[in-house]
């Protein structure tokens, strides 16, 4: 398996300890401990420690569902990995979540509780289904199992690859990726931001009405976003529907990015606030996709420290926002980054050539994945973006924005 993650925790776990308890699994073709802790009052979360030869995932867990990925923050990078392995030691369990004995079981061990617990756990059927077709034997179900199954949460799918030995629909892990003609027809809700005429058009202003906007916009929180009509252009994510289904789409090219685009925020921002010459700003441009068919292009716009910057604004999850989505396999374009309408699989590039402008451009010659950064002015850029576009910024995989490309960026700052 791909390496998985990396973890030092610090835990008192003496009083429990024996309390506790541990199941081995495997997983392709690796061995996992996975050790459950009683929650400290019966009823509420209780943590889960899940060792591999890669290091250790924390978690906290509810009824069988994962509530909280206390480390990695958010399951990072590794979420997706973390949730096949839960899957599958759920599904292994032969007792449902509230530990009711297993009634009907197949061959190689699945049973029909293994599965309501995924259900219960909150799994999205793709990954139920890969764990049956996994499984490779037929599920003899009578009609309260069918039922119980429905009530469950259940989808057709899941229950027909249950009673047939052929697999259903593909696994999660074959390497296919959903295209938007698999995802059938998309309705798209009627959307009165992305739909106006007004939408993407920057307004040229005097020299006057932008010092007048300015003061006025920073008492109200307003930024370049509201200038382009593009506010809360984003309707409300649902986490456990698809991308493919939720629109619109927002690809957005970094035109060009100031100097200390790497440094940490607080130093650009002391230096802007000390220096009436140096006022960092983006150059953006973005893709907005109304629907599968219908973009339209925004006119480039900047984003600057002194008139977009609202930290106060940023909810303290916005780190957490660029982990991995739940529903992000075969939604995506994988490793190819477009402007849409589909998105790729990380929000930010970290190919060759970023990593190279990175490198030229940072004091300390230094290339970091932007996707595991929270704290340089380009993560702070993109978080307010995000957040005017409507979008939560917490880790419910919420991938409609993402940046296409850095096509040029500026050298360390000279102030």
């Amino acid at each position: 398996m791909k390496k998985l993650f990396l973890l030092v925790v610090f835990l008192s776990v003496a009083a429990i300890a024996s309390a506790q308890k541990q199941s081995t699994l495997t997983w392709e073709g690796k061995s996992y401990v996975v050790t459950e802790y009683p929650p400290p009052i019966p009823g509420h979360q209780q943590m889960v420690m899940i060792s591999g030869s890669a290091g250790n995932a924390m978690l906290y867990v509810l009824n069988g569902k994962i509530q909280v990925y206390v480390n990695p923050p958010g399951g990072g990078p590794y979420k997706t990995q973390i949730d096949q392995i839960w899957a599958a030691y759920l599904g292994g369990k032969g007792k449902n979540v509230a530990g009711a004995d297993a009634e009907t079981s197949s061959a190689s061990g699945l049973t029909v509780d293994g599965v309501v617990s995924m259900l219960s756990a909150g799994l999205s059927s793709d990954l139920v289904v890969a764990k049956i077709q996994q499984n490779g034997k037929t599920f003899d179900l009578s009609t309260d199992d069918m039922v119980r199954l429905k009530k469950a949460g259940a989808s057709d799918a899941v229950i027909k690859a249950m009673m047939s030995s052929a697999p259903s629909m593909p696994a999660p892990l074959s390497g296919r990726r959903e295209t938007l003609a698999d995802a059938g027809p998309v309705t798209v809700a009627p959307n009165a931001v992305a739909d106006s005429p007004d939408m993407g058009k920057l307004k040229k202003e005097s020299f006057l009405d932008t010092i007048k906007h300015g003061v006025t916009n920073a008492a109200q929180g307003k930024s370049v976003i509201d200038r382009l009509s593009m506010r809360n252009i984003l309707p409300q994510w649902d986490p456990n529907g698809k991308i493919s289904q939720q629109y619109p789409h927002i690809a957005i090219t970094v035109i060009s990015a100031p100097s200390g685009w790497m440094d940490d925020y607080r130093a650009v921002i002391r230096k802007a606030n000390s220096s009436k010459m140096y006022q960092p700003c983006f150059q953006l441009k973005a893709t907005v996709w109304i629907d599968p068919t219908r973009s339209k292009t925004t006119d480039e716009f900047p984003w600057c420290v002194n008139s977009d910057l609202f930290l106060n604004q940023l909810q303290p999850t916005y780190g957490f926002s660029l982990n991995e989505t739940k529903s992000e396999y075969k939604q995506t374009t994988g490793i190819n980054r477009t402007d849409g309408p589909e998105p790729p699989d990380k929000l930010l590039p970290y190919d060759r050539a970023t990593q190279d402008m990175e490198a030229k451009t940072n004091p300390q010659g230094a290339s970091k994945d932007l996707n595991m950064d929270s704290t340089s002015l380009f993560a702070i850029m993109f978080a307010n973006v995000r957040k005017d576009l409507g979008e939560t910024l917490s880790s419910d995989g919420d991938f409609r924005v993402w940046i296409t490309t850095i096509q040029k960026a500026a050298g360390p700052s000279l102030f």
